[in-house]
């Protein structure tokens, strides 16, 4: 009874919300149509298919359309699952009535790399800096997600690629 309520729960906070983001999400067909239905559009990057109608990965919806999504696959794959992480960057267009001066907003949804060394953590915020780093000027940036920062040094990693891309 309590996945069934919490399932419940879930839906009614997604379908209410204009975007949101996701951590090993999963394509379950009743859930998707259920937002389809509610005017969502989202984008998935994916990690596995537990199943072949299942997939799970990182995903983003909302009620508005985005332009552009840029997906960034980890270069490293985790030990035991052999899976990759990722992170999508989706873009949304700016409303001119808020401001002129930017382009987009970027959401970008990371699942960071977590069973392995924290170089493959490295090499995941790196290559997502060297995305944002150049669209900071013209755009404004939300960053979230599960970054796995279970321990000081991991969080010290994050703390880093925060202060790289000039966040406050």
């Amino acid at each position: 009874m309590q996945n069934v309520l919490g399932e419940h729960r879930f839906v009614q906070l997604a379908t209410s919300a204009d975007i949101f983001m996701m951590q090993e999400f999963v394509t379950e067909p009743p859930f998707l149509k259920t937002l389809y239905d509610e005017g969502h559009t989202g984008r998935m990057s994916i990690h596995f298919y537990p199943r072949e109608d299942i997939a799970t990965g990182v995903a983003t919806f909302g009620k508005i359309r985005p332009s552009r999504q840029i997906y960034v696959i980890s270069q490293d794959r985790e030990i035991g699952w052999r899976s990759y992480k990722s992170a999508v960057c989706t873009f949304y267009p700016f409303p001119a009535q808020f401001s002129s001066d930017y382009d987009h907003a970027i959401f970008v949804n990371v699942h960071g790399f977590n069973f392995g060394s924290k170089r493959g953590l490295v090499r995941q915020f790196d290559k997502i800096k060297q995305i944002l780093l150049p669209l900071k000027r013209r755009n404004r940036i939300v960053v979230g997600g599960d970054m796995n920062t279970w321990n000081l040094g991991r969080l010290d990693l994050f703390f880093r690629f925060v202060d790289d891309l000039g966040f406050k």
